[in-house]
């Protein structure tokens, strides 16, 4: 853990150069864990300026923070009395953007340590005079092996197609009925919340067809809080039997979603024969 404390003495100096806290917008309500006397809420904040963020807020002094995934800092972290601000680029929030979680550590005035875990997912916006309704929170699926995240939705009548623009190219979505789904690369999907860009769909009916433009921002799922060490509490997920007996069924040997998110499936993933 030497790193971490490094990390953590490093960022001692912000709290001096921040000055008082930003003030924030939440676009959802804080999700807080407690230890002892010590209580943490997390939440996401609107990306500014092509970086997805994260808001923290305690109830005590805070003497540094930053975001970590296991033995290396991620994104850049922002100090204020008794919260935090830790900021990703679509290039890091990539690492996110398959289920696994997000972990933040903390120092209180007092001199206490607390690792927070964060569990990040996709939220999905889209306002539509035409009938396409999107399911607001977006899955991680790993499908052939690669992790994705999954947009859905329904019309309001039955499809025969639709498609989507990834990187400035038309990509075939699936249809069924009056239901569609896309799948998106990790790396599309953190430049479209980071950087606040929409997303084209369109659906085509028999007889016509529909666009719409959908929104995707950062959501939090759930929040933990811990003492002890984040990697030994929170242990990298190992295959599960269930899970392995469900990605081995014929139906679910390419689109495993049906068995799990993708962080979870991928290591049964890699011992199945490819």
């Amino acid at each position: 853990m030497l790193f971490r404390c490094l990390a953590l003495l490093g960022s001692l100096s912000l709290l001096a150069a921040c000055g008082a806290a930003d003030p924030m917008t939440a676009e959802e309500a804080d999700l807080t864990a407690t230890s002892g006397a010590f209580s943490l809420g997390l939440n996401i904040v609107p990306s500014v300026g092509g970086f997805a963020r994260v808001h923290g807020v305690a109830n005590q002094p805070l003497a540094s923070a930053l975001a970590f995934i296991p033995d290396d800092e991620v994104g850049s972290t922002k100090l204020a009395p008794k919260s935090f601000t830790s900021s990703f680029r679509k290039s890091e929030l990539v690492l996110f953007l398959d289920g696994r979680p997000a972990f933040f550590g903390v120092t209180t005035g007092g001199g206490e340590a607390f690792d927070a875990r964060g569990d990040l997912g996709v939220k999905v916006h889209l306002d539509s005079p035409v009938g396409i309704k999107v399911t607001s929170a977006a899955e991680s699926v790993l499908v052939g092996g690669v992790a994705l995240v999954r947009v859905k939705g329904t019309f309001v009548d039955p499809l025969i197609a639709a498609k989507t623009s990834v990187d400035g190219k038309d990509v075939a979505g699936v249809v069924s009925g009056k239901s569609w789904h896309f799948d998106y690369p990790l790396a599309f999907m953190g430049d479209a919340i980071a950087a606040n860009k929409q997303i084209w769909i369109l659906l085509t009916t028999a007889h016509d067809e529909f666009s719409g433009e959908l929104d995707a921002s950062l959501r939090m799922k759930k929040v933990a809080l811990t003492t002890g060490d984040p990697y030994e509490v929170w242990a990298a997920p190992a295959c599960a039997p269930a899970i392995l007996a469900c990605i081995s069924k014929p139906a679910n040997a390419v689109d495993t979603s049906a068995c799990g998110d993708a962080f979870n499936v991928g290591p049964c993933w890699k011992q199945l024969p490819h």
